[in-house]
């Protein structure tokens, strides 16, 4: 356990982290993960069952453009953000290419018992991710949030979303601040897991998401 990434801390920084598995691990914020003022490159990596007490069950991203390419980010908890919580700097980019993001979940029931927090993924002020040949599924109470928690910055947090599969599709963004941009190829149908529930999240061979 650690107050910030309890699994791993990345700051100002650019490491290589290839062919780990980070799980079992709680944090205050960044339970799996928490990356700031760095580019790291992150490739096949599973981020699987950690918690935080605040922000980023999986990954908390601040002020950072890390590349993440073959990740799996599944059953990490968070009260913001239970996959991803990505804010603060609009120069900085988180690039996801052919990750997985699945059943992760977030529990902050915001004004008017309306909840406004991310399961997969949560950008807030000025956060940007750019989202490619992946697929987001089965997280709550959202797949996707973008909100400005704390007003105190201009809100602008953004997510482009290119050949990928978001299960549910615009039901399961809630914009409360910031723009979603639907970019070429995306679809909005089950994708097929080879057996979610046990955790094996490969696709089978009639998925959609094939090519």
């Amino acid at each position: 356990q650690s107050d910030n990434g309890g699994g791993v801390h990345i700051s100002y920084c650019n490491p290589t982290l290839e062919s780990l598995i980070i799980s079992g691990n709680n944090g205050t914020d960044g339970g799996g993960m928490y990356i700031k003022g760095s580019e790291p490159t992150i490739v096949n990596v599973l981020i699987e069952g950690n918690s935080a007490d605040n922000w980023g069950g999986g990954i908390l991203s601040n002020a950072s453009s890390p590349t993440l390419t073959l990740v799996t980010i599944a059953n990490n908890q968070a009260v913001f953000g239970g996959g991803i919580f990505c804010y603060e700097d609009e120069l900085a980019t988180m690039n996801l290419d052919r990750v997985t993001i699945v059943n992760n979940t977030s529990n902050y029931p915001g004004g008017g018992g309306v909840d406004t927090s991310g399961g997969g993924i949560q950008v807030h002020a000025h956060g940007n991710i750019i989202l490619t040949n992946s697929i987001v599924k089965g997280n709550l109470p959202h797949e996707v949030v973008l909100q400005n928690i704390t007003y105190t910055y201009i809100s602008i947090p953004s997510i482009t979303f290119s050949y990928s599969d978001i299960f549910g599709g615009q039901e399961g963004i809630a914009v409360y601040d910031g723009t979603v941009t639907w970019g070429d190829g995306n679809i909005f149908v089950d994708p097929l897991f080879t057996d979610q529930e046990n955790g094996d999240y490969t696709i089978q061979e009639n998925s959609p998401c094939i090519d």
